[in-house]
């Protein structure tokens, strides 16, 4: 048993609750409250993004009100102070990096630097390299992989967690579970340290669901959800004692990580596939499909705490039985009930068939039978626009058109290829021009249509008033869909060089 451990529970509880209290007066005179961003979110509020600062200051209060009452706690602390004081200050860093998000905003590739030299810093210099792994009744000896591996599972965690809070108390419920179940997970395997954390995280995320609970008074913030997901990174890697050469099951973590990890990954497969940047927003996430599925934030919030307590429970299994057999089971259960129900990751699937499917006919002769549209969530209309627009394409022989709609507000995304017919094999370009139309609502650009054109397209003048005629049927479409004045532009970009798709700079022949 954890000495003071139901104590620590409640006192971290109880600092949680007050310091978000208090916050949620006080972030907004800092600039800490959601923002319209004209994409994603329409709605103008002034609810608080500061709860993860709440949550550190509960965290690291307890820790040391922990190490004033128990001589056995502070003595396990500082078995490796090096690890547990670089663990306090990478914590720290991570919330100050979100803070500086959450006020400022950066950009995606600048809070990924920051992460990365705080996650590097902590694994290199604080024992967090993992040697041996157990995976499918089997051990892997990690050897030079050991450092890199521990970079990526704390890379994953804290960007799973991130994408994942994106609903009033999803990440701090499922981070709850994950914490409880985690730490229940370690106290099986004698690491006091690990659940004593996990005893901390999951009070101070308690307290700050009494606030965060639909309807949400304050939110996590970059700076609550990097911090959950790099605490329960560090947690999963201490679960057992690596110093007895004892190997770390893989599934058991991952069970307890399985919705952020589920997520994150369909959000990358989802984003690449359709040709975007992975730090691009949508509204593609587990808590938006369920919404869709029309269960509402406090029916999906129960279908996902739900979900994460079967894993969590297959881990725990795993660890009385000393197998990774059930946690598995676990998982394939979770994701197995996600795909079945259509609640989630069918877009994705259909992404990736496509994607083979390409692959395969681009080893052969082109074909007119790539042009299935995936609507990704929306409006069924899209399938008929793009049905017209082959028609279009066909009779204006065009080589190929790609149709990318992505509009979060508007809760609208489809992906659509078609390649015409071609005697040419891959790797043979018979293009001379190449072409964007910009897909405009309100002023905002809500996705693109590209143009690959053929040979008869090559020199001399080009008529095109075959484009207006595309131009006209995108503006019906978007007045039909959004049911808003749209005003589609031509932005023709030539590239004599490779005659790719660029950017959208300003029409220009």
């Amino acid at each position: 048993m954890l000495e003071y451990g139901w104590q620590i529970f409640c006192l971290s509880l109880v600092l949680s609750g007050i310091g978000n209290y208090i916050l949620r007066y006080f972030a907004p005179t800092l600039g800490l409250f959601d923002k319209v961003d004209g994409h994603r979110n329409l709605k103008a509020g002034v609810i608080p993004r500061a709860g993860g600062v709440g949550i550190f200051i509960a965290i690291a209060l307890a820790t040391t009100s922990l190490m004033l009452w128990s001589g056995s706690a502070k003595a396990k602390f500082f078995d490796n102070p090096t690890s547990f004081f670089l663990l306090g200050s990478a914590c720290f860093g991570i919330t100050l990096l979100g803070f500086i998000d959450d006020r400022f905003g950066l950009r995606g590739r600048n809070k990924f630097l920051g992460q990365f030299l705080l996650v590097g810093c902590l694994v290199f210099y604080g024992d967090y390299g993992i040697q041996r792994i157990h995976l499918f009744q089997m051990d892997f000896e990690l050897g030079p992989l050991a450092l890199p591996f521990a970079v990526f599972w704390f890379m994953g965690a804290i960007n799973a967690a991130n994408l994942l809070d994106g609903m009033d108390g999803l990440l701090a419920s499922v981070g709850l579970v994950a914490s409880v179940g985690i730490g229940s997970i370690a106290l099986v395997h004698g690491q006091v340290m690990a659940s004593y954390l996990s005893m901390m995280l999951a009070g101070a995320l308690l307290g700050f669901l009494y606030f965060n609970r639909p309807p949400a008074s304050i939110y996590l913030g970059d700076a609550g959800s990097m911090l959950i997901g790099l605490l329960l990174a560090a947690i999963s890697l201490k679960i057992q004692d690596h110093s007895k050469g004892e190997s770390w099951m893989l599934a058991i973590p991952l069970a307890a990580l399985i919705l952020p990890v589920v997520d994150t990954f369909a959000a990358i497969l989802r984003r690449k596939l359709t040709g975007r940047s992975i730090y691009s927003t949508d509204h593609g996430h587990l808590h938006h499909c369920l919404q869709r599925e029309g269960f509402g934030r406090f029916g999906s919030l129960v279908i996902v705490i739900l979900l994460s307590a079967i894993a969590i429970v297959s881990g725990f299994i795993s660890t009385i039985f000393n197998t990774d057999i059930f946690a598995w089971a676990g998982i394939l259960l979770v994701c197995f009930i996600l795909l079945q129900s259509g609640w989630f990751g069918r877009p994705e699937m259909k992404l990736i068939f496509n994607r083979l499917k390409n692959i395969i006919i681009f080893t052969n002769i082109k074909n007119d039978s790539v042009s299935d549209g995936i609507l990704l969530h929306g409006n069924d209309y899209w399938h008929t626009v793009w049905r017209q627009i082959i028609n279009h394409s066909q009779i204006h022989n065009y080589n190929q058109v790609d149709l990318n709609i992505n509009a979060p507000a508007f809760q609208e995304a489809y992906h659509a290829q078609w390649v015409g017919n071609s005697t040419k094999f891959k790797g043979e370009s018979d293009t001379s021009a190449s072409f964007i139309i910009p897909i405009l609502v309100e002023g905002k650009c809500i996705g693109r249509i590209g143009i690959v054109m053929g040979q008869e397209y090559q020199g001399g003048p080009v008529d095109f008033s075959h484009l207006a005629t595309l131009v006209g049927l995108l503006g019906e479409t978007t007045r039909h869909i959004f049911q808003s004045q749209a005003h589609p532009e031509i932005a023709i970009v030539p590239n004599v060089e490779n005659n790719t798709i660029g950017g959208c700079p300003q029409p220009s022949v």
